[in-house]
């Protein structure tokens, strides 16, 4: 269910006040419009920062008494009837409330519209975008301290006249450093009383300050020294606020309460939620019968949200699921409302499951447990490799319990659960990667592994995992944990500007990586490929008049990470660009 809005009689100025100042550095005030046929217009406003954020969204001169829809990107975020006027007022906000929905999504550099009933856009612009003067406001930027440089910060602002201005200032910083931007140099440093900074305007009034002739808003900033070529300190030039584009990556799983309908159905929920705040929202129904269901929300009035197909597997049982995503994705419904905190209800001529997400593992034995962890790994486990556990109890009382074991040697290896061997796991090699499990339901289950030690021994009874389940004590492995992130290679001004380079790593739920580096506006020639010292080949020219070279699957042959990744031109040998990837994604 999208958020709905009623209109309040306050102004968004007021209510933006009203949300304080932030504590920490960065900060993002921003103001802009969205442009329609004339009189139609919206202002959006937004004030993020580390304790609260908001963002406000005044329409007037719509179609009054008419429903509309608010969209960032592509994902619908709000529907709202205008008044006899023709306008409304749409808040969303950090802390959802009876007045404020939710803000769980980054408007900045998006597009941003309205849509009539009929889905005909009827107001559209971009939000604080680059090269788009539609918006002003200041965005304030804290650099992650590093070991040689503490106290960074830039601020970016743009007035409403069209003025932008971008500063850089450093604590401490010696003399000797330059900035770059996306991996360009952009200038170098001049020493301040504590430190060094370095100025840029569109219109300088003083010798000091340089020409802002480039947007460095959702750019990569690098501090780099002149010297050996060392990157000092780095940050992205987007303020980070916490739930709304970064977050601690986590993964929950619950379960929509069984109207007993049909006893032993199950309606688990998973969410995940990535570094950057994006989420992901499954709804999984099992041991129902086959046919499609109507996923709901909402309690008055609910509304449908989604269909759930359901239909028999290959191993027997009946099996559909749905999921949601709240950023544009062509493989994920859009992710319209507060799962944490929204009423679900699931029909199919009747009503199987309904309420609110409960907890798993909860100890109502009235209702079902779900618990899913990763077992600890032991010195002695191969690096890489990870085991996972699964619990689920229907409120019928009957019971699953599930092992796997992935990425270790092909082999048989026990299961111990409180000091008794339950079985063998037998791995074999499937797909990319060696894998096995153990399963134990319905008779076969004649233990509780909750709160007991789970541990996995190899041939040579020599523990790899061992973990006391239900108690989440386990970290998610770092293979196991969705990463996509994009860095520019520097330049090392080989190549005239605005010839570029940046690499891409990503790796998937199932630790599936891929590796990719792309360079942009450089001359045409043959650019080799360099991961530490060794070569990599040839970097193919691509359709769109760069080159590109990417490896996935069962062609990344080598592990990116820790290593120093390079482009030279293979006639002269000389290292066009260059940047350490890091070994913690």
């Amino acid at each position: 269910m999208m958020k709905l809005f009623i209109c309040f009689a306050f102004s968004a100025a007021v209510l933006l006040l009203g949300f304080g100042s932030p504590v920490l550095a960065d900060t993002s005030s921003i103001k802009g419009v969205l442009a329609g046929t004339a009189p139609a217009q919206a202002v959006v406003s937004c004030v993020f920062s580390d304790t609260k954020s908001s963002l406000v969204v005044s329409v007037t001169g719509l179609e009054p008494n008419s429903e509309h829809t608010f969209l960032v990107g592509k994902t619908p975020e709000a529907k709202f009837t205008t008044n006899r006027k023709g306008g409304a007022v749409l808040v969303f906000a950090s802390t959802a409330s009876p007045r404020f929905s939710l803000l769980d999504f980054d408007p900045r550099g998006k597009r941003l519209s309205v849509t009539g009933s009929a889905g005909n856009e009827v107001l559209s612009g971009f939000f604080d975008a680059p090269d788009v003067s539609s918006s002003s406001g200041t965005e304030t930027v804290s650099f992650d301290d590093s070991a040689d440089l503490s106290s960074v910060k830039a601020i970016y602002s743009n007035a409403a006249t069209g003025r932008r201005k971008f500063l850089v200032t450093a604590a401490g910083l010696s003399a000797g450093h330059s900035l770059y931007v996306d991996g360009i140099k952009q200038g170098e440093f001049v020493q301040t009383k504590k430190g060094a900074a370095i100025s840029f305007d569109t219109a300088p009034k003083s010798t000091a300050v340089q020409l802002l002739d480039f947007d460095p808003r959702d750019k990569w900033l690098d501090i780099v020294n002149d010297r050996d070529g060392a990157i000092l300190a780095s940050s992205e030039m987007r303020a980070k606020i916490p739930n709304v584009n970064i977050a601690e990556p986590s993964k929950t799983v619950g379960f929509i309460p069984s109207t007993g309908l049909h006893p032993g159905g199950k309606a688990t929920t998973k969410t995940k939620v990535d570094s950057d705040a994006r989420r992901k929202f499954e709804v999984e129904l099992e041991d129902v019968p086959v046919g499609t269901y109507e996923l709901l929300v909402g309690t008055d009035t609910p509304v449908k949200v989604a269909d759930i197909v359901v239909t028999l597997s290959d191993d027997g049982e009946t099996e559909g699921s749905v999921e949601f995503a709240n950023y544009d994705d062509e493989e994920h419904l859009p992710l319209t409302f507060d799962q944490a905190n929204a009423f679900f209800t699931v029909t199919k001529g009747g009503t199987y499951f309904s309420g609110y997400v409960a907890a798993a593992g909860s100890d109502d034995s009235e209702e079902s447990a779900f618990i899913e962890e990763y077992l600890t790994a032991t010195a002695n486990a191969p690096a890489g490799s990870k085991a996972e556990a699964v619990f689920e109890e229907d409120n019928e009382g009957d019971r699953e319990f599930k092992v796997e074991l992935e990425d270790v040697p092909a082999g048989v290896y026990t299961l111990w659960v409180d000091s008794v061997d339950r079985g063998e796991i037998v791995v074999e090699v499937s797909g990319d990667s060696p894998e096995g499990e153990i399963e134990f339901e319905d008779g076969d289950l004649d233990f509780d592994p909750r709160n007991q030690l789970v541990e996995i021994k190899n041939a040579d009874d020599a523990v790899l995992f061992s973990h006391t389940f239900g108690n989440g004590s386990a970290d998610t492995p770092a293979d196991a944990t969705e990463v996509e992130e994009v860095f520019p290679l520097i330049s090392n001004d080989i190549l005239a500007v605005p010839a570029r380079a940046n690499m891409k790593f990503e790796r998937d739920q199932d630790g599936e990586i891929s590796f990719e580096v792309e360079l942009e506006d450089v001359p045409a020639g043959n650019y080799l490929l360099f991961v530490g010292e060794v070569n990599k080949g040839i970097i193919p020219a691509n359709s769109d008049g760069g080159y590109e070279i990417e490896f996935e699957d069962g062609l990344l042959d080598f592990d990116p990470l820790g290593q120093v990744i390079s482009v030279t031109r293979q006639e002269d040998s000389a290292v066009c660009f260059s940047r350490l990837l890091p070994a913690d994604l």
